[in-house]
């Protein structure tokens, strides 16, 4: 809907890149979601930690207990290396408020999901006399604004080629231009996860076969379109001849007239 705002001589370019990833990224959000609620997480475990962290350690460590408790007179405590837990090593799940639930919520209805390395990219071109990109960039930030969260995660521009200096806005043009023809993933800004319901979400082809029983179609009298329409000629396919002076291309335009081009 937001590309048909567009005006004749104008182009709105956009693109979704998906890679699959691996599910290291469900584990960052799970240990922010320990982070979140309160939940204490087990450190890392250190290259030397096998020296303590194995049965034999472990009984040597309860002798010596004992053997100190007998000789200061005290009692051992009892649970061995287990220690007790205290209500404040526990979660606070019941303690979160509203908003910061439904935030847990979101996060572990995301992971439950396949989730794929995305870039978002969009170009806007046009002719000189009508460029205007607060037609066209606009209308699409506010397009996929409509996802955005004020409480959670929002999708937003991460690098631009607008530049005060011309030579430098021209080069970020090209590479803009190269990494989209390319599909590069890794350019300008860092690549982010959506799982695939946030995919379907943002862009999904029609389907003939979704039907829709309980909406009713409104008929309405077709009509042919208005005398003097504008319309912009755009070249069809190229129809390739081959001629004893090299190859030509031509192309026939919206008028009828013949255009060629030749390749030498």
């Amino acid at each position: 809907e937001s590309f048909s705002r567009i005006g004749q001589g104008e182009q709105m370019w956009f693109q979704i890149i998906v890679e699959p990833i691996d599910n290291s990224w469900k584990e960052k959000v799970i240990a922010k979601i320990k982070e979140l609620i309160g939940e204490k997480v087990a450190p890392k475990k250190s290259p030397l930690s096998f020296l303590t962290d194995n049965p034999i350690s472990k009984e040597l460590g309860k002798s010596f207990e004992e053997i100190s408790a007998q000789l200061s007179g005290t009692a051992r405590s009892e649970g061995g290396d287990k220690a007790a837990t205290r209500p404040e090593d526990r979660n606070q799940l019941k303690f979160l408020t509203p908003g910061q639930m439904k935030l847990v919520e979101d996060m572990e209805k995301k992971i439950a999901k396949i989730g794929f390395k995305t870039k978002m990219r969009a170009v806007y071109v046009a002719r000189k006399e009508v460029f205007k990109p607060e037609r066209g960039v606009n209308a699409l930030k506010g397009a996929i604004g409509q996802f955005n969260s004020p409480t959670a995660n929002s999708i937003v521009e991460k690098a631009s080629s607008s530049s005060r200096n011309k030579k430098k806005k021209a080069r970020k043009q090209t590479d803009l231009i190269k990494a989209y023809k390319k599909r590069k993933i890794g350019f300008a800004s860092p690549w982010f996860v959506l799982n695939i319901e946030e995919l379907a979400t943002l862009w999904h082809f029609p389907m003939s076969h979704v039907k829709t029983p309980m909406v009713q179609k409104a008929e309405t009298k077709a009509a042919e379109p208005p005398v003097g329409l504008p319309m912009e000629e755009i070249f069809n396919l190229p129809v390739e001849e081959n001629l004893e002076d090299g190859t030509n291309k031509k192309f026939k335009t919206d008028s009828g007239e013949d255009v060629y081009l030749s390749d030498y």
